[in-house]
């Protein structure tokens, strides 16, 4: 039996220096966060990472810091492989912004889009997919679909804002679903929904695994960076849209709804064969 995999994700309690920025910018959104049922230190999107590799290679995982770790997969953390000038392999993990970082060229099995496999200057040949799309195998709906998921990113709970914003969706009927939650109670409330509204890409991607029709939208100058959305869209040939929170708010949700489904409908099949390429490009790895 082959060791666990020493896996690298973004997780705040297992790195001094990411929960040092953490603590540093973001520790409002945290502790209000932990107003709605969520004390934890994490992002359930990144804490997937464990469960699909282990799915995709048939062994067990454990974090490990970015310099010694063995696999980066999911996430937008290649500034995080390069900073930590690590041995690692990359499995489907994408970058943040539209430039390389300073350092040595890591080794690619897959990356999440196309743009990021761009800026390596690599072929065509190179496998896309965000891992987090093996979700898929993973939650399957459960119950009647009724409810609407709202699950901002992080950072809309830390701006008054922001929490404003969140607020006036519960007062509309919509559940809150902080990103802190366990991974498996996120990605199961995702596949039970009828709808998702969500300025995380995790909750984008996790939508289109489950087949849950899912709205982008942002939250003011909390966004996130407009690359890696174009990114992890990239092999669908599509762009995302992103529609302001504050639009649901004032129109609802009704039309927006419809161009999820529609979407969600179209990318299904091209979902498929990005898995498909994902555990193929993951041969070296079992």
């Amino acid at each position: 039996m082959k060791p666990p995999i020493k896996l690298y994700y973004w997780s705040p309690l297992r790195s001094p220096n990411d929960l040092q920025w953490l603590v540093r910018s973001e520790w409002r959104a945290w502790r209000q966060m932990s107003r709605h049922g969520s004390h934890a230190i994490r992002n359930f999107g990144d804490e997937l990472s464990t469960r699909v590799v282990e799915v995709a290679t048939g062994r067990g995982t454990r974090w490990a810091a970015p310099k010694r770790a063995e696999v980066f997969a999911i996430g937008s953390i290649l500034e995080h492989h390069h900073a930590g000038h690590s041995p690692s392999v990359i499995w489907g993990s994408g970058l943040r912004y539209n430039s390389r970082p300073v350092g040595h060229a890591p080794t690619l099995l897959a990356v999440r889009g196309a743009l990021t496999r761009e800026v390596y200057g690599e072929s065509a040949d190179l496998p896309l997919g965000d891992p987090g799309l093996l979700a898929r195998a993973l939650y399957k709906s459960r119950s009647p679909r009724s409810k609407v998921i709202l699950l901002p990113h992080f950072s809309a709970f830390g701006t008054v804002s922001g929490r404003q914003s969140i607020q006036a969706g519960a007062a509309k009927g919509m559940h809150v679903l902080p990103p802190t939650l366990a991974v498996d109670d996120v990605c199961q409330a995702i596949a039970d929904a009828r709808l998702v509204i969500t300025s995380s890409l995790h909750g984008l991607i996790v939508g289109h695994a489950t087949r849950t029709p899912t709205i982008l939208c942002t939250f003011g100058h909390t966004q996130e960076p407009d690359f890696k959305y174009f990114d992890y869209m990239s092999p669908y040939r599509r762009s995302p849209t992103l529609v302001p929170f504050s639009h649901l708010l004032e129109h609802g949700v009704r039309n927006w709804e419809e161009a999820a489904a529609e979407e969600v409908e179209a990318v299904s099949d091209e979902i498929d064969d990005l898995i498909e390429g994902l555990l193929a490009a993951a041969g070296p790895l079992r």
